[in-house]
């Protein structure tokens, strides 16, 4: 056995004939193990190793496995010009998905073909599209890093195709009219209530409601400026924060039933401040917790499910619901995406260009007048 410092590294012989070699990688702290036959190839490797260090590289490299290289990648660079929240998934998607699966293959020798099997086994599973989709969008970002870094001349994962739609699990359940005036009825004298007034009129997302503020909100006119949403830290907590990286908003329009449904909610959270009294925290949200703090999306939808079980898809099936019902009523869809702020468009989204404030009132009104209708 040659062991050295903990800045050198070491050579060490092991049981089955095959020499360890590990060094210490500085950017990370970690331990960095490679695997070599005989001594001499064991010295050469380590001497590879330290010359990475010592020209200001990591130790790990294209030569590691899929996993060597996610753990390493995750903790010195994934959060280099990402949100907390965005690491994190990578993080969750990574070590469910993708190692267990394809961890042990070498960066290098990762082809298109493995990833696409990796899909088709997810989607066998029973797995959605979207889980999918966002399990690729995890590997690209890591690879995109190594061709950045000249690890990798390209990356396999974004030339990587989804699996067919027969394969995928049809995760995507569309309420009917009926359930969402049957879900507006069953929570109206619910603490839920208004936010399910307000995202059935109008698309948004459950994230996007809980972090609304009420300076983004003109009730005198009926327009909601949505601006920001929750999202998570490192730690796991729920924080708000700018809806895109770019800090763009959108306008949507409020109808008076729900402006109406807004104002006693905004009676109801100042009663609550009063009860509360300095334990208040004062964040402005429409919708917050009993003193004030935001809400986790996670326990709304699990008190929703609580109120009405039998509804499909939770809130997002509101924005489901939305989204179908008004394009059936509206010749172009291009409104509809932008009131849903859909971060990639259509074409035909393209082609019509920026929302304008008459097309978010046409949208808006033609889903409550659809609702309306099945009542």
């Amino acid at each position: 056995m040659n062991k050295r410092d903990n800045g050198q590294g070491s050579v060490a012989l092991r049981k089955d004939g095959r020499y360890q070699v590990q060094v210490t990688d500085r950017t990370t702290g970690k331990r960095v193990t490679r695997y070599a036959a005989d001594e001499k190839a064991a010295q050469r490797v380590l001497r590879e190793m330290q010359s990475r260090q010592d020209s200001g590289r990591t130790a790990v490299d294209v030569s590691s496995s899929v996993k060597r290289y996610a753990d390493h990648w995750l903790e010195s660079r994934a959060g280099k010009r990402r949100s907390q929240a965005t690491v994190r998934e990578y993080r969750r998607r990574l070590t469910t998905y993708v190692v267990p699966q394809i961890g042990t293959i070498k960066v290098r020798s990762l082809n298109v073909f493995d990833i696409e099997d990796m899909f088709d086994k997810m989607a066998k599973s029973g797995l959605s599209r979207e889980t999918i989709k966002g399990t690729r969008n995890a590997l690209a970002a890591m690879l995109g890093d190594a061709v950045k870094a000249h690890h990798l001349v390209g990356n396999v994962a974004r030339q990587a195709t989804l699996p067919d739609d027969q394969l995928v699990s049809k995760s995507r359940v569309v309420p009917s009219r009926e359930q969402v005036v049957d879900l507006i009825a069953v929570t109206k004298d619910t603490d839920l209530g208004p936010l399910v007034r307000l995202l059935a009129a109008t698309g948004a997302r459950v994230g996007e409601a809980l972090a609304a503020q009420w300076q983004d909100i003109d009730l005198e006119q009926g327009w909601w400026t949505v601006t920001r949403t929750t999202t998570v830290d490192l730690d796991g907590k729920t924080v708000i924060a700018p809806r895109t990286k770019t800090g763009d908003s959108r306008l949507v329009a409020i109808t008076p039933d729900v402006v109406d449904e807004l104002r006693r909610q905004r009676v109801r959270i100042a009663e609550t401040r009063l009860r509360v009294g300095d334990a208040w925290h004062d964040l402005d949200l429409v919708f917050p917790t009993t003193v004030g703090t935001v809400r986790d999306p996670h326990n709304v939808r699990r008190e929703l499910k609580k109120i009405a079980p039998q509804f499909p898809g939770s809130f997002h099936g509101l924005r489901h619901a939305f989204a179908t019902l008004a394009i059936s009523v509206l010749p172009s869809d291009a409104a509809v995406s932008k009131v849903l702020g859909h971060r990639k468009t259509s074409t035909t989204t393209d082609l019509y260009g920026h929302l304008r404030p008459q097309d978010s009132r046409m949208v808006v009104d033609a889903y409550a007048l659809s609702l309306k209708g099945s009542q």
